[in-house]
């Protein structure tokens, strides 16, 4: 004896109800428990990539500040050259609101960047690099007791303004996050530091990371 089988239309209809039931689950996205999961596993993500994207944002900063001072530097010794007068960088003369880190005096260059003629009149102002070029960065000059740049016509750096006297001395101007705080990071293995070596004879190059002496003021590690 044959068991009773519902009829066509019935089955026809349950299997149409089971699809809907089935399409409407696949339509309901994901459940509250996945979505948490989904949401620890970003946050842990997150957690391991955060470091790392700070370092690099903070690298890339510190380098291009760095070059803008370098590009100043050799803007100015060009000019110095071509113009056959003494040329001068140092601190800015517009400090607007900008603050200067304490006890640095005129050695701190974060506040902006002035490339003067000084012997114009009145003292010329040829280029400046403002704070807002210089964000989130420190920058100090030392190596210079005059915490200032001056390029002679003969492309070295002068002692004064006023006269052609070679300085004889190298300068080191360090470009580090101002997350690190105020004073100068001088660990030569931390490559979010950045030095501008503007030597005595005129040459100026960046280096990516802690240097105090000439011999040292090369790219290479």
């Amino acid at each position: 004896m044959k068991p009773n089988r519902p009829p066509p239309a019935f089955r026809a209809a349950f299997f149409r109800g089971h699809g809907a039931a089935a399409a409407l689950r696949s339509r309901a996205g994901f459940t509250m428990i996945e979505m948490l999961i989904v949401i620890a596993l970003l946050g842990i993500l997150l957690a391991f990539a955060l470091p790392s994207f700070n370092n690099t944002l903070q690298r890339y900063r510190t380098s291009a500040a760095a070059n803008q001072i370098a590009n100043a530097l050799q803007f100015a010794r060009a000019e110095a050259i071509r113009t056959r007068a003494n040329i001068r960088v140092w601190q800015t003369g517009t400090l607007g609101g900008c603050t200067l880190l304490p006890g640095a005096g005129a050695a701190d260059w974060h506040c902006g960047v002035d490339v003067q003629n000084p012997n114009a009149t009145p003292p010329a102002l040829l280029k400046t690099l403002p704070s807002s070029t210089l964000y989130a960065v420190n920058v100090q000059i030392a190596g210079n007791a005059n915490n200032q740049l001056i390029y002679s016509s003969m492309g070295y750096t002068a002692s004064d303004v006023g006269t052609n006297t070679p300085s004889n001395v190298d300068s080191f101007i360090y470009v580090w996050p101002a997350a690190l705080g105020a004073a100068t990071p001088t660990d030569p293995t931390d490559p979010r530091v950045n030095t501008i070596c503007a030597t005595a004879a005129g040459k100026v190059m960046v280096v990516p990371r802690f240097v105090n002496a000439t011999g040292a003021c090369t790219n290479r590690p």
